[in-house]
C-alpha cells in the first residue's frame, strides 16, 4: 500500500484541532496534531505534536512522540516496546517556550523509575534551579537509607515502597531521664559503699 494522508479536524475547548495521519503499508506512521489558540503561557498560535508510531516500538535515538511550539520542542517522549522507556536518559523532557528544561521523568518498562539513588522526577524553575526532585522505583515513591523520597520547596517526606513514614531521629535524653539515671549511679555508688564497710 502507498503512503495516504488522511486528515481530521474537530473543536475540543472552543479550540480548533487537525489531526494529519500518514499511513503506510496499513500501518500509522505519523502524526501532527495542530491546535490553533491563543495561549497565555506559550505565546504562540499553533501547537504541533509529532508521533512515529516506528521509534514507539524501538530503541530509537530519536523522540517516539514530539511536540513543539513555534520552533521549540517543549515535550520529547521516549518509548520501548510502545512503553515509555529509555535507557540513556529521562523517557519524558518537558520544557518551557524558552527552550529550558521544565520536567524530566525517568520511566523503564512503562513505570517511573530510576536505578542508582537518583531521582526520578526533576521539576526545575526557568531559570533551571531544581523546584522538586522525587525518587521512584517501580512507579512507587521510595528510597532507602531514611533518605527522602521527595524534596520541595514545602518540605522532605520519606517514602519506602510507596508508603509514607517517618525516619527515627536520635533526639537529646529529657531532663527526666537524665535525673533517672543519674538516681540509679547515686544509688549504685551508695551500695557499693556500703558493702565496703561490711
Amino acid at each position: 500500500m502507498a503512503e495516504q494522508t488522511e486528515q481530521f479536524t474537530y473543536y475540543h475547548d472552543n479550540t480548533e484541532v487537525t489531526l494529519e495521519c500518514e499511513i503506510s503499508s496499513h500501518k500509522l506512521v505519523s502524526i501532527i496534531e495542530t491546535s490553533t489558540y491563543d495561549s497565555k503561557s506559550y505565546k504562540c498560535d499553533k501547537h504541533i505534536s509529532r508521533m512515529n508510531a516506528d521509534r514507539a516500538y524501538s530503541n530509537a535515538s530519536l523522540p517516539s512522540i514530539e511536540k513543539h511550539s513555534g520552533d521549540v520542542c517543549i515535550v520529547e517522549k521516549w518509548h520501548i516496546d510502545n512503553k515509555l522507556s529509555r535507557a540513556d536518559g529521562p523517557a519524558v523532557t518537558r520544557r518551557y517556550p524558552s527552550g529550558k528544561i521544565r520536567k524530566e521523568r525517568w520511566f523503564t518498562a512503562g513505570k517511573l523509575n530510576r536505578a542508582g539513588d537518583l531521582p526520578a522526577v526533576i521539576h526545575y524553575a526557568e531559570d533551571g534551579t531544581k523546584i522538586s526532585e522525587a525518587w521512584y522505583i517501580d512507579n512507587k515513591l521510595h528510597r532507602e537509607g531514611d533518605k527522602p523520597a521527595l524534596i520541595n520547596a514545602e518540605g522532605q517526606w520519606y517514602y519506602t515502597n510507596g508508603e509514607i513514614y517517618f525516619p527515627k531521629v536520635n533526639k537529646p535524653p529529657t531532663i527526666e531521664k537524665i535525673m533517672k539515671k543519674t538516681e540509679k549511679l547515686l544509688k549504685l555508688v551508695a551500695d557499693y559503699k556500703a558493702a565496703e564497710k561490711n
